[in-house]
């Protein structure tokens, strides 16, 4: 019986050491990053009025605060441009060259920082990362008009045109 008894503990250590068995498997995790760019417009509208003769002597500005916002992976420029080459009301004119750009930062990383003085139909830089993408960076525009000849005998009214934000790699 003995003889039975150490047998039957030797089957069954076997059989509890047979289930703590392991079995192992490798699995590959990949993460797949793509260039992502963004940028967006917080104010899809701007207006620079002209009240005074000081404004039509010397010009005027609008500023927008946080007005651009970007994302980028890589490497980046900001650009603007406008449609094109005159703000208008019905048949009149103000030429897009009398307007400027001036970028500020509101938040986020410093890239470099172009101010347009003429707004022109070509594609020009605002801003510029040689270093490094962001995560998320706000830029302040100050809208200027030079005023003098080019807005004096217009007839009252809003004169527009459109501009395009533009985010590219470098």
């Amino acid at each position: 019986m003995k003889k039975y008894l150490i047998t039957a503990s030797f089957f069954g250590l076997f059989l509890c050491l047979g289930n703590n068995a392991q079995a192992q498997s490798n699995a590959d995790l990949t993460i797949a990053l793509t260039d992502v760019r963004t940028i967006a417009i917080s104010a899809p509208s701007v207006s620079i009025p002209f009240t005074t003769a000081a404004h039509y002597q010397s010009g005027t500005f609008k500023d927008v605060s946080s007005h651009v916002t970007i994302t980028s992976t890589n490497k980046y420029a900001v650009k603007v441009q406008a449609a094109t080459a005159n703000l208008s009301f019905g048949a009149n004119t103000i030429p897009v060259n009398t307007i400027g750009i001036i970028p500020t930062i509101a938040s986020g990383d410093a890239p470099t920082l172009i101010p347009v003085t003429q707004l022109s139909t070509s594609p020009q830089d605002i801003a510029t990362s040689l270093a490094a993408g962001t995560l998320s960076t706000v830029f302040n525009i100050r809208y200027t008009s030079t005023g003098g000849a080019e807005y004096i005998s217009k007839p009252e009214g809003n004169y527009t045109v459109n501009l395009e934000y533009t985010i590219l790699p470098q």
